[in-house]
């Protein structure tokens, strides 16, 4: 059976994969002879590794892989991504991968056509923490950054991840690689499995991957742009994709309580030209929150810029579908594009305000449990947990004294 669905390659371990509620992946290693039975039986785990952040109870659940993951991940080992359940049998509903798919059956007027590619940027540092290059945004160059990759890119497609291309980004050190267009599913499969590749790849070269949304003072964060391939070659086409980019921008706040999940997040946010401050919406700012634009013709690219790299893409996608399908349901009316930054345009020029984004995960938290129209498309578990969860990283982070702060007072008084 593993030789079938690895397409005849032979694995002596397999690795199971499945993300937290955070977003962060965990695995359990089991050998080639323990396969079938982990097919047909799952395997027991920890249910606490999928508190994410705030680890709060104790119970064994049953890791189940899905078939279609499964691929050669190379030194004879295979990985395979795994949903999660209880004892009896039922999906467990702190798995963020359950909530998407429970998202996809829930919102069919959004994700019946529904196709999204993504932008995955992070930075390659050093052990000292210093960027591995000083190019800029797609700099040519031979440097080691950028001969890993490459090397990380076929890593990916041998994975069997479309990667359409990849390049180095704005900050010294930083690196993208864009992901072909696919289901709602497959989408965020491939984001955990490529933030697990490049991480181990970097790893295995002395340096550090990471997508943290801005790890570096005075340089650029690292975005997930998400872009939601919408059919437009009609009246009728477009004005449900107007409704779609309405519901996310009528739920802006709280979304950010997903695609902007950490502390560090809102040090990316709010911060320069290419980072969101406002709920906007246009077809050529950078600033903007969401950017439309025609692909082929046909078809219309939703761009969501609010997501960072270390947002969990399971939640992120799945919010985005509950707040695209009640922009559509609900009728939700787009406001005027606006093409330039809220700060350069002033909003005294701006016939009606946008909305700003939370500038702290503490007050996305709190707009996204006031937001009932779009947790209520959630299972009221997972929100309760995952608000829990952001609120104890708030509780954590205010009683901590930072660099900035000594720097800033330890002197002076």
């Amino acid at each position: 059976m593993i030789q079938e669905l690895g397409n005849g390659g032979h694995f002596a371990w397999v690795k199971l994969v499945f993300a937290d509620l955070s977003g962060t992946a965990r695995a359990v290693q089991i050998p080639e002879a323990a396969f079938e039975r982990a097919m047909s039986e799952g395997v027991r785990v920890d249910g606490s590794a999928l508190e994410g952040r705030n680890r709060m109870i104790e119970t064994d659940l049953v890791l189940r892989p899905d078939p279609t993951t499964l691929l050669p991940s190379g030194d004879h080992a295979g990985r395979v991504i795994c949903d999660l359940f209880d004892d009896e049998g039922r999906p467990w509903p702190l798995d963020p991968r359950h909530a998407l798919r429970q998202m996809v059956a829930s919102t069919a007027v959004v994700s019946a056509d529904w196709m999204g590619a993504a932008e995955l940027e992070w930075y390659l540092l050093r052990p000292d923490l210093s960027p591995v290059d000083g190019d800029g945004y797609f700099s040519y160059t031979r440097g080691e950054g950028e001969r890993l990759l490459e090397r990380t890119a076929l890593k990916l497609g041998a994975l069997g991840l479309s990667v359409t291309a990849a390049h180095h980004e704005a900050g010294p050190g930083q690196y993208e690689v864009n992901l072909k267009a696919a289901t709602p599913m497959l989408l965020a499969d491939s984001l955990m499995t490529a933030r697990t590749v490049v991480a181990d790849m970097a790893h295995e070269e002395g340096l550090i991957a990471t997508f943290m949304a801005r790890p570096l003072n005075d340089l650029p964060g690292s975005g997930m742009h998400v872009h939601q391939i919408l059919a437009g070659s009609n009246p009728s086409e477009v004005e449900h994709v107007e409704r779609v980019v309405a519901g996310v921008l009528d739920h802006a706040g709280a979304l950010c309580a997903f695609s902007a999940p950490t502390i560090n997040s809102y040090r990316r946010l709010h911060r320069g030209a290419e980072a969101p401050s406002h709920a906007t919406w246009a077809h050529s700012s950078r600033s903007a929150l969401v950017r439309l634009s025609l692909t082929d013709g046909d078809h219309i690219s939703v761009e969501y810029r609010g997501s960072d790299s270390s947002a969990n893409p399971y939640l992120v996608l799945a919010a985005l579908l509950a707040a695209g399908e009640t922009g559509v349901i609900g009728e939700a009316k787009l406001p005027a594009p606006l093409e330039e930054s809220v700060e350069g345009v002033g909003l005294a020029q701006v016939e009606t305000a946008p909305t700003q984004l939370p500038r702290s995960l503490e007050q996305a938290t709190i707009q996204l449990l006031g937001d009932d129209r779009l947790i209520d498309c959630f299972d009221d578990r997972l929100i309760a947990r995952y608000s829990e969860d952001l609120m104890a990283e708030v509780e954590a982070s205010q009683g901590y004294v930072s660099d900035w702060e000594q720097r800033r007072y330890l002197g002076n008084f």
